[in-house]
C-alpha cells in the first residue's frame, strides 16, 4: 500500500551459512584496477563472519583514451549505429566493448569449410597487454593465457549477440597461437658493433613476429598468414649495419 514497514525486512532469500556468494563487477582506475588474484580480501565496509577474495585476476584496465585516437574513434561510431552486420562492425564492437581485448577479427565459418552452418560468424579475440610488458616487442604465449578472460570473452558473445542480425549465428572466441623458431645468420659491416645489431635485429623480429599491434605492425600480424623466409630477410635486411643475411 505504499507505506514504509519500521521493520527490518528480507527482500531475498538469505543464504545459508558458509555458502559462498560469487560477483562479477567492473571499476574504473586503468591499469591500477588491474590487480593479481587474492589481493581484495578486506571488503569496503566490514562485516562480521563474512570473508572475501578475488580468485581470479582483474584485467581489462586500461590508460585512459588521448584525443588523437578519439578523433579516429569518433566518426566510426557514427558508422557502426551500435549493430553488427559487416565483418569490421563485429571487430570494432569486440575491440572496443572490452579493455581485454587488442585485436578482433571476424570471419565467417564457411570461408574455411565448405560444410559449416550458413551464416555462422566466428569473432576471434587477441588479449590486450599492458605497453610495460612488452618490452623489445617480446610477449610469451602462456602470458597471453593467462590474460585470456572467459569473462570478458562471455561479455562480448552476449553483446554482438543483441547488435547481430537474427538470421547469424554468432560465436566468440579467444585466437590460437603458433610459437615458431628463427635461426639466421646475418653478416655484419665491419664499422659495425656485431652485439649492438644483433639486439636490434632481435628486437625487429619480435615487434614483427607478434600478434600485438607494435610499430612494425600497427595492425598486428595478419590472422592466418603464414610466416616465410622471405619475412625474415625483408625484416632483417632493412637493418642500416646488415650487409647480407644468409641460411
Amino acid at each position: 500500500d505504499g507505506t514504509l514497514d519500521p521493520s527490518a525486512t528480507a527482500l531475498a532469500e538469505i543464504p545459508k551459512a558458509s555458502r559462498e556468494i560469487r560477483l562479477w563487477y567492473r571499476r574504473g582506475g586503468g591499469l591500477a584496477g588491474n590487480v593479481a588474484a587474492d589481493t581484495i580480501t578486506t571488503p569496503k565496509d566490514p562485516l562480521p563472519g563474512i570473508q572475501v577474495t578475488n580468485p581470479e585476476p582483474a584485467t581489462g584496465g586500461r590508460p585512459a583514451e588521448n584525443i588523437e585516437n578519439a578523433l579516429i574513434r569518433g566518426p566510426q561510431e557514427f558508422h557502426s549505429l551500435h549493430r553488427a552486420v559487416t565483418a569490421r562492425d563485429f571487430e570494432l564492437w569486440a575491440e572496443r566493448n572490452s579493455g581485454a581485448v587488442d585485436r578482433a577479427k571476424a570471419q565467417t565459418k564457411a570461408q574455411f569449410w565448405r560444410y559449416a552452418t550458413p551464416g555462422t560468424v566466428e569473432v576471434l579475440l587477441v588479449p590486450y597487454v599492458p605497453q610495460e610488458e612488452r618490452g623489445g616487442g617480446r610477449i610469451t604465449t602462456a602470458r597471453l593465457r593467462d590474460l585470456q578472460s572467459e569473462a570478458a570473452r562471455d561479455q562480448i558473445q552476449r553483446d554482438l549477440d543483441q547488435r547481430r542480425p537474427l538470421a547469424t549465428a554468432l560465436s566468440v572466441n579467444w585466437a590460437r597461437y603458433k610459437t615458431v623458431t628463427v635461426k639466421a645468420r646475418a653478416v655484419a659491416y665491419k664499422q659495425e658493433n656485431p652485439l649492438a645489431l644483433r639486439s636490434r635485429i632481435l628486437e625487429k623480429l619480435h615487434l614483427t613476429i607478434n600478434p600485438l599491434r607494435t610499430s612494425v605492425h600497427p595492425q598486428g600480424w595478419s590472422f592466418g598468414e603464414a610466416l616465410r623466409a622471405f619475412h625474415i630477410y625483408d625484416s632483417v635486411i632493412a637493418e642500416p649495419g646488415v650487409s647480407y643475411l644468409d641460411n
